[in-house]
């Protein structure tokens, strides 16, 4: 996609670069009027707080898959499944279980809308679809709980490991030192640097 960021503009990691979408710079497939509404409103989008950007990222997300499965590849529900389980699992890694739940019911919604038969009604005229629709409810629900909490002890092994880190470098410093009285002194010193 031919797209730019504009110019110093920097922005958050814990957004994980979807708050660019908002202020990028018109290009020469779009009209000149959505460049110019993306550049007005690109300051608004920027105030907006990261745990709202996020839930639309997954609404974008979901759109986006939606759209390519309608309007440009034309696979079969599986895959189109398949597709919405995977990017809930890459949001709950990223963004927690909360926006992983609402993007898993949005996703629900579309997937029964665009794709299971009755196609454009929320109905469901074959009952093994109904199964089909909950079992992927329930499947993108378990996962992205897995997912999070997969991410929570990986980042509370990784805070262990800088404590135990500390600690070793502390011990050392301990038994490197040969006066009592300097090592007296540079233990509170030391503490307050580990801790």
């Amino acid at each position: 996609i031919p797209f730019d960021f504009s110019a110093g503009e920097t922005f958050s990691s814990q957004s994980s670069g979807f708050r660019g979408i908002f202020v990028l710079q018109q290009r020469s497939f779009l009209p000149p009027a959505v460049g110019n509404w993306l550049r007005y409103n690109g300051s608004v989008f920027r105030r907006l707080p990261i745990r709202v950007m996020e839930f639309v990222s997954a609404l974008v997300i979901v759109a986006a898959i939606t759209l390519f499965y309608r309007n440009i590849i034309t696979v079969n529900q599986t895959t189109v499944a398949l597709t919405y389980l995977l990017a809930i699992l890459a949001v709950s890694t990223f963004w927690g279980f909360t926006v992983s739940a609402f993007m898993s019911v949005v996703a629900m919604l579309a997937f029964n809308f665009y794709f299971l038969p009755s196609v454009g009604k929320f109905t469901i005229s074959d009952p093994q679809n109904w199964a089909a629709l909950v079992a992927f409810l329930a499947t993108s629900l378990i996962a992205s709980r897995l997912a999070t909490r997969v991410r929570r002890e990986a980042d509370e092994a990784q805070q262990r490991r800088k404590e135990i880190e500390r600690l070793y470098a502390f011990s050392q410093q301990l038994l490197v030192s040969g006066n009592v009285i300097t090592l007296l002194n540079s233990i509170p010193n030391h503490i307050v640097e580990s801790f």
